[in-house]
């Protein structure tokens, strides 16, 4: 580790696997996106038909949970920011202790080849499963240095929209 503040951690001592199967037909149906993360799939524009039996073989995705999918291998590991229930090929993780750099660092190009190469299969949707990656090592900081570089990004996010607004309004 290149910095005394961060410490490599395994994968498994971070986030654990979720499977909660126990629902009403309550919930929003979640799907996973390239672009825009997790969302209702409602509100996703692809019309996905599940029969009701199925639907309760779904899981539980809870507020800040992760989701490893089929996509991964391409796109990373997605933080939820809504609750809902997604399909059962999914795998469902929940952080042990809060690392408010997961979502970021998941989505991070490094991150995502090293998960790439952990991915079985040919086809278009690879599947990775969480158990591959129990001795994926990855480096964080204590969370005083993440709250830190978490402020950082959200300055830089704060500007880069005044910077976008600013060429809109010159067009």
């Amino acid at each position: 580790c290149d910095y005394p503040e961060w410490n490599p951690y395994k994968i498994t001592e971070i986030l654990k696997t979720v499977s909660n199967k126990k629902h009403s037909r309550d919930f929003d149906i979640l799907s996973v996106t390239k672009d825009n993360g997790i969302v209702k799939r409602s509100d996703n524009g692809i019309n996905i038909k599940a029969s009701e039996k199925s639907i309760f073989q779904y899981k539980i995705v809870e507020i800040n949970d992760y989701i490893l999918h089929l996509e991964s291998f391409r796109n990373g590991i997605d933080k939820s920011y809504i609750k809902g229930v997604c399909s059962p090929v999914y795998t469902i993780l929940r952080e042990k202790t809060e690392n408010i750099l997961l979502p970021i660092l998941f989505k991070y190009s490094g991150f995502i080849h090293r998960i790439n190469q952990l991915s079985t299969g040919i086809r278009q949707g690879k599947n990775i499963s969480f158990s591959s990656m129990e001795n994926l090592k990855i480096n964080l900081p204590i969370i005083e240095e993440q709250e830190k570089i978490a402020n950082l990004f959200s300055n830089l996010d704060l500007e880069i929209n005044v910077l976008k607004n600013s060429i809109k309004n010159l067009k």
